[in-house]
């Protein structure tokens, strides 16, 4: 895995509109002007404008690159770059298991994932493709 992966999946300019300053003080000061206010004005002019803006598609290469190996060994190849002390690297390990079902138990033909709401059956979905095969420790996709 690249060292700069978490600069790569993280750090990615925020998208949406913009309040530049200069805008806020020329709107500030039409508020003030009765004659040039606004008839209708919003409550707040920056909420639902900006979004995090994260490129998780390189996580998932990485993943699908993998697919086969060991998940122990995976795990470590991506925490071999990350301190765990800094919150925004840690944040790629939090994409990691929305991405990879690692409770997976096989009940007969069916896998099924443990997790915080009870046993359910392993769907396949493109936020979270692959999964830890419970008889052999393997990441493996979602048949």
């Amino acid at each position: 895995m690249r060292w700069d992966m978490y600069e790569v999946i993280i750090e990615r300019p925020r998208g949406g509109y913009r309040l530049r300053a200069r805008d806020g003080r020329e709107r500030m000061r039409a508020r003030t002007d009765p004659e040039s206010a606004l008839l209708h004005e919003r409550i707040s002019m920056s909420r639902g404008s900006k979004y995090l803006n994260e490129n998780l598609a390189p996580l998932r290469r990485f993943l699908q690159s993998r697919v086969g190996r060991l998940w122990n060994k995976v795990h470590s190849e991506i925490c071999e770059h990350l301190r765990l002390q800094s919150a925004v690297q840690k944040h790629v390990l939090d994409h990691l298991r929305d991405m990879v079902h690692i409770r997976v138990v096989r009940h007969g033909d069916v896998l099924l994932e443990h997790g915080r709401w009870g046993a359910r059956e392993l769907r396949t979905s493109r936020w979270s493709p692959f999964y830890v095969c419970p008889d052999t420790e393997e990441l493996k996709r979602i048949p």
